[in-house]
């Protein structure tokens, strides 16, 4: 009986841990397919989208200055066709129409969205993963930024401390005496946290969302390692006339910017 109990919790915890999951993706799904070709009404932090942007284009990708994007109400626009998921996703299609994107991936990224928007189910996997990103912030990328991540010789402190509580915790139960330590170790690491956070406290979030990041590029390499959907620059191959896309002066139109039938007036 002592036995049986414990286990019959354990999986009664995980029988409704996976109906929870169960229900969330069927909710998941519902919100997806009601909205499909329709705007999105989800709340966007313009200013946190734009500060990606802002940072990270070079003069090389041809960004549009701030004058011509108020002209073309570019914001609006944005409004419009965001359909994105999460704010990575926002952040990267602010960034696409505020440049000039190089012929390397235009043929690559139109092929990946006629195939998301003929494939449902494909389109519904996508979208379940990148489901995950909703909550997060969006600031991975200053994690790029120089000085960011800058290693001081005290924080070889945190690997040292790391270790102390829970081996005193260990041997605690042969010597009794070493409980003061793991109260000393608890202090020790309050001190150390409080005098690092103002330097440290803004990675957090970052770091929190590499996970996540990492997991759904994980599960989408299938989609995107096809030659259909390849982003790879190797799927289009550069016409002769075509200057290389270092070499092209920013205005100078492209023999591929064409685009689909009902996108040339973006």
């Amino acid at each position: 009986m002592e036995f049986w109990l414990p286990l019959g919790i354990v999986a009664f915890l995980f029988a409704g841990l996976a109906l929870l999951q169960r229900r969330h993706r069927r909710t998941l799904l519902a919100r997806f397919r009601a909205e499909w070709g329709h705007p999105s009404e989800r709340e966007r932090d313009i200013r946190a989208i734009w500060l990606y942007h802002g940072t990270l284009a070079t003069e090389s990708e041809c960004p549009l200055d701030e004058r011509t994007g108020k002209d073309l109400d570019l914001d609006a626009l944005f409004a419009v066709l965001d359909r994105t998921e999460s704010t990575v996703g926002q952040q990267l299609l602010y960034h696409r129409l505020r440049t000039t994107p190089t012929s390397d991936n235009l043929e690559a990224f139109e092929s990946l969205m006629v195939r998301l928007g003929e494939d449902a189910r494909e389109r519904e996997r996508v979208q379940l993963s990148l489901a995950r990103l909703r909550g997060h912030s969006g600031d991975l990328w200053w994690l790029t930024q120089p000085g960011v991540l800058d290693v001081k010789p005290r924080d070889l402190v945190f690997p040292l401390l790391a270790p102390v509580v829970p081996v005193a915790l260990l041997l605690s139960v042969i010597w009794p005496q070493a409980f003061l330590v793991v109260i000393a170790g608890v202090l020790t690491n309050w001190a150390v946290r409080y005098v690092s956070a103002p330097r440290l406290g803004l990675l957090l979030h970052p770091f929190r969302q590499l996970g996540p990041v990492i997991a759904i590029a994980e599960s989408l390499r299938p989609l995107i390692a096809t030659d259909s959907a390849s982003l790879g620059p190797s799927i289009v191959r550069r016409r002769p006339t075509e200057p290389p896309p270092e070499n092209r002066q920013c205005g100078e139109p492209r023999s591929d910017a064409v685009g689909r039938p009902d996108q040339r007036g973006l």
